[in-house]
Formats: C-alpha cells, structure tokens, sequence
C-alpha cells in the first residue's frame, strides 16, 4: 500500500479482520498480507495520529480459489423397453490453491441439460446420487456433466465423464 504517515503503524485491517502480517517499509509504503475473506473490504492502517479514512481507493478485493472437479465415468444397463437408465454419479470437488477437499459444497449432475439428480460433498469432497436420465439422451449424448457453481470463496467448475453400457 502507498500513502504517507505510516510510520508507528500499529495495525492494518481488511475490513474488521487483522492484517496476516505487515511491514511498514518507510512512511509512504506498507506491505500487507491479506487474511482469508471474501467479497470487497476496506483497508485501513491505524497509527498514533488514528486510522485512516475509507474510500473508494482502499478497497481489497479477495478473488475466490480456483477448484478442480473430477468426474468418474458411469456404468449403467439396459433392459429391453427401458425408456429410463438409472444412474450412478459420482464426482470429487477440491481447492485448487489448498489443495484440500471442499466439504458441504452442492453438485448438480445433468445429461444433456437435464438435472439428474444433485448431490452435496461429504468430508473428502467426494459427492455421490442415483438418478433416473431418458435412455435419448443417455445414448446420444454418451456422458454427463457434474457442475458446482462456486461460492464467494470458491470458483464454480464443470467436469465430463463418459456413460458406458455395461
């Protein structure tokens, strides 16, 4: 950050949350580490003289972790006159910047635009369902599509993986 007076600095704020860490370099420049948030805060930096005024120039803006999805291919059987497969659906959501799994986080599952079913990740980011797609579009379109739209601190991200007849 550049201003002037930041000499004695005693803290730098994003919003309410204290600074990581920060190091006044001279008067007119503070390096700060940002603590996790998200959305578009504030920063202030109080010294002996007070804290500095908000506006438009402090702003901070947190930009949400990119996340990976990974979705496991699905068997599925037919019998004669079934106009209807049941499917199993499974797919893995994690923090790409972590590299953690992303626990609570909802996954919709869809072929060919269709919602199959929507499913929440469990503790290792693992979400699973059972949901009934139009042997159509099962047949046409040959795969199926997990979405997870993102949060405010996780990029949303789509993942594809094949159907195949057992």
């Amino acid at each position: 950050m550049t201003g002037n007076g930041f000499t004695g600095a005693t803290a730098v704020d994003f919003g309410t949350t204290p600074a990581a860490s920060y190091t006044v370099n001279n008067d007119g420049s503070i390096t700060a580490t940002a603590p996790p948030g998200t959305g578009t805060v504030d920063v202030t930096v109080t010294t002996p003289a007070g804290t500095s005024a908000t506006g438009p120039a402090d702003q901070y803006a947190y930009t949400p972790d990119a996340t990976r999805l990974d979705a496991e291919a699905a068997l599925f059987s037919l019998a004669p006159g079934d106009l209807d497969v049941t499917l199993d659906l499974k797919a893995t959501l994690s923090d790409v910047v972590t590299h953690q799994p992303t626990a609570g986080q909802s996954i919709t599952f869809t072929v060919d635009r269709h919602t199959v079913c929507t499913a929440t990740t469990d503790t290792h980011g693992a979400a699973e369902c059972h949901g009934l797609a139009a042997l159509v579009d099962v047949l046409l379109d040959g795969h199926y599509t997990a979405t997870f739209t993102g949060t405010p601190a996780l990029a949303g991200t789509t993942a594809t993986a094949p159907l195949s007849q057992l």
